[in-house]
């Protein structure tokens, strides 16, 4: 009996630890090398801070896996590795993918030595990273501590992307960057530029005379992008290392620019900060706490006592239950004019909501056509199978008996 209760118990502990785990947002971080723990320790004491459990391994570690048992290992993925060639263990481009697929979050942070495995990530994300040895380069926005190649630019907030969910609150701060470019592929409406680069600059070989066409030029230059997946899952892709650095972080700024004043610090600690909030869905990440569609001609009389039923009975975003659920059970046809009650709530830490307003949504109905084909032709085939079927019974009913 002392035994049963022990084993009870341990599977409790096990149960808990696992949960707490889960809870505890575990992050994978592959490193090109162990100084990077060191020179980026402030990135990574914010986000042990916000909560998330750390797991430091090399990138090509020969053990490196994603999963175990057909279950994911870790929630969200930090490379930190830019001149990685190859991953090590059972990771490459298509488990990082998949990892996507299921639900991960991955941020990457590149640099001029990029190999190829990181800018094949990329392809796979609808962003083209520019090749190994490249560089931004700005002749009128580089900071004065510039090395005499122009690559350490100073990016004005308004190259920003215009969302206080991933960069934070405004600021005038501007941020440091040091690293290659990158351009999104324009048939892929998921690629968000969060970053991009002023109207002066280009990527290119820094200590090359220009011989063709550069990768990226002006505000197409991308320097910080992200994407959004249709699953929810959320990458981020730097071209810059150094912009996550604890050097970058503190760094005064003074541009070169005619009219420029120095700052104390750059922007970069807070705008990493807000990206790896978004990223890894401690923000904007919304909830539909109540939906409703209509058509046009009925009335919404009585959407405020089934908002006040729903919340009141505790039922989980999107579930119907009464009158909502019979509404809800309508059928609509094509081309038919409809109206939607929706109620959403931002998630915010520890499964908190805040009620969020937002003119700025799109509805998205799909007609069961197919399927509704796909019905036709199986009752038709039915059909001949029964007809034959009949067809066969007449058939042995006209046989002479056997007697």
């Amino acid at each position: 009996m002392a035994q049963g209760v022990i084993s009870l118990c341990l599977v409790i502990l096990l149960a808990a630890l696992s949960c707490a785990t889960k809870n505890g947002r575990n992050t994978l971080i592959l490193l090109e090398n162990v100084s990077v723990k060191e020179t980026h320790s402030v990135f990574f004491s914010d986000l042990k801070s916000r909560g998330f459990t750390l797991t430091y391994k090399m990138a090509d570690d020969a053990n490196l896996a994603l999963s175990k048992y057909g279950e994911y290992l870790y929630e969200n993925l930090i490379i930190f590795a830019p001149s990685v060639e190859e991953f090590g263990g059972s990771v490459d481009v298509a488990a990082i993918t998949d990892f996507v697929d299921n639900g991960g979050n991955v941020l990457v942070a590149a640099s001029s030595e990029v190999g190829d495995v990181l800018r094949d990530l990329g392809m796979e994300f609808g962003l083209e990273l520019d090749e190994r040895g490249t560089a931004v380069i700005d002749h009128l926005g580089y900071d004065v501590k510039d090395r005499g190649d122009h690559t350490l630019l100073v990016v004005d907030p308004s190259n920003f992307i215009d969302s206080e969910i991933i960069v934070g609150s405004k600021t005038t701060n501007p941020a440091l960057y040091r690293g290659l470019g990158m351009i999104a592929d324009p048939d892929n409406p998921l690629v968000l530029e969060l970053v991009s680069g002023s109207t002066t600059c280009y990527s290119y070989f820094p200590n090359d005379k220009i011989g063709e066409y550069p990768h990226a030029v002006g505000k197409s230059t991308l320097l910080l992008a992200g994407l959004q997946a249709r699953n929810n899952a959320r990458v981020v892709f730097s071209g810059s290392l150094d912009f996550f650095s604890n050097e970058f972080f503190a760094l005064p700024v003074l541009s070169t620019a005619p009219g420029s004043s120095e700052v104390d610090s750059s922007s970069n600690r807070k705008l990493a900060t807000a990206i790896s909030q978004w990223v890894f869905k401690e923000k904007g990440v919304l909830s539909v706490v109540f939906t409703l569609t209509r058509h046009v001609t009925e009335p919404w009389d009585d959407v405020n006592g089934l908002v006040t039923e729903h919340e009141a009975v505790g039922l989980p975003a999107c579930s119907s239950g009464g009158k909502q659920k019979d509404l809800q059970n309508a059928l609509f046809l094509i081309q038919a004019s409809l109206s939607d009650y929706s109620n959403l709530a931002e998630i915010k830490a520890h499964n908190e909501h805040l009620r969020k307003e937002n003119q700025d949504l799109r509805l998205e109905l799909e007609a069961l056509r197919n399927h509704n084909e796909q019905l036709k032709k199986e009752n038709e085939l039915m059909k001949k199978e029964n007809k034959n079927l009949h067809v066969k019974l007449l058939a042995s009913e006209k046989q002479p008996s056997c007697s």
